[in-house]
């Protein structure tokens, strides 16, 4: 069985478990899902967010694979309260689309994770480089598979990976990443405080859109890739 078909088979699971979670009323329910009470915007909990490895073969043939980790997606907002859930298969996987399609309008999200991957695989952090085709071996995961709205509300996520950890635990375990990059440190913060990657080698990057120079970004990241070398060469 692929590593692909192993996380279909995890997020049918999953998404099972998305549909019988139980809250005491709507009301509940749409309090654990906005900010404020009169917020417009309602994610069905059926809900579920296809993510994971983009191609499968050349994140296999990689000499580093990366696992990329963000917060959720912002994708399925919407000010309808009708709207039917959404489950993303891999057709409609959002950044391994922007990736397939060379898309020249991937977005400053898309063209960060291409720096970092770079960065990380040729270890030239001082000459940012955005060629999306280095995307095609990497892997991208979001801890909250539900989705969120336009502006991530902390408290929900924090209750989603409380929930799901060892869901999310699973999906990394089948991906085995040999570094996991976390898009912001407090993403990172959740991915070591949750134990979902033990034993495996996590560090943590600016957010891939944050307003800084792509130098200032990429040196920060460096330092703890440098620092982990170090580390490995000490104890060896």
């Amino acid at each position: 069985m692929t590593k692909t078909e192993q996380l279909e088979e995890l997020f049918k699971k999953w998404q099972e478990e998305h549909k019988s979670e139980k809250f005491e009323s709507k009301e509940e329910y749409f309090k654990y899902h906005k900010k404020h009470p009169g917020d417009a915007g309602y994610i069905p909990k059926e809900n579920f967010i296809y993510d994971g490895i983009l191609f499968e073969n050349e994140y296999n043939d990689s000499a580093c694979k990366i696992l990329f980790i963000g917060k959720e997606s912002n994708e399925c907002y919407t000010d309808r309260e009708n709207d039917e859930h959404i489950y993303l298969n891999d057709e409609n996987f959002w950044v391994k689309n922007r990736v397939k399609n060379e898309d020249e309008a991937a977005g400053a999200f898309v063209l960060g994770l291409a720096k970092i991957a770079n960065a990380i695989a040729t270890n030239d952090f001082c000459n940012p480089n955005s060629d999306l085709s280095i995307l095609h071996n990497v892997a991208f995961i979001n801890l909250n598979k539900r989705g969120g709205y336009k502006y991530c509300v902390r408290e929900t996520l924090i209750g989603y990976v409380k929930k799901y950890n060892k869901q999310i635990k699973a999906q990394i375990d089948i991906i085995k990443p040999d570094i996991i990059v976390c898009c912001g440190k407090d993403t990172y913060n959740m991915v070591t405080n949750y134990k979902l990657a033990e034993n495996r080698t996590v560090v943590y990057s600016y957010h891939p859109s944050y307003r800084r120079s792509d130098i200032y970004k990429l040196s920060f990241l460096e330092s703890q890739i440098k620092q982990i070398r170090n580390n490995n060469h000490v104890s060896e």
